[in-house]
């Protein structure tokens, strides 16, 4: 498993619930975090309301401190209500992460897995990401229906 220990986590677009979930939880499992919106003020207001020593930025500050970064798709069909839920211990399921550099899902992959019950699972070359998005509107209706925060659970691998 690719080693994480010490890696700083931006997230762009992190002030809505899904970004501020996730920096919750990278941020609980000791990274340090930092979070972008197109409003610097918004941005220092999540990192806040986070705590754990996340940092806020405007996207344009963010983006330029990653000139390498890769794309990954990761993290669609996780529920926000859950991230964010600091009575929840542990994260019952599989993130599908999707990628063309295998060096960048591994990593995707490894970040997942400091999350406590998260399996990040490889899921196919990036081109494939808006079949998970797709899935992800099914996810949302099923937890509608039931009232629930279902997630995936990927069997016999």
């Amino acid at each position: 498993m690719t080693d994480v220990n010490g890696l700083t986590i931006g997230i762009l677009g992190g002030t809505g619930d899904q970004g501020k979930g996730l920096a919750r939880r990278f941020a609980v499992a000791g990274h340090p975090v930092l979070i972008g919106s197109r409003n610097a003020q918004r941005a220092q207001e999540a990192a806040d309301s986070i705590g754990s020593g996340a940092r806020g930025a405007e996207n344009a500050v963010v983006a330029a401190v990653l000139p390498d970064s890769r794309v990954v798709a990761a993290f669609h069909h996780v529920s926000a209500v859950v991230l964010m839920d600091p009575s929840v211990d542990k994260v019952d399921l599989d993130v599908l992460v999707l990628g063309d550099d295998r060096e960048a899902t591994d990593l995707v992959q490894a970040l997942a897995s400091v999350i406590p019950g998260v399996r990040g699972v490889y899921g196919g070359r990036l081109r494939n990401a808006f079949q998970v998005e797709a899935l992800t509107a099914n996810i949302i209706s099923v937890n509608r229906r039931y009232k629930a925060h279902a997630g995936l659970r990927i069997t016999d691998i």
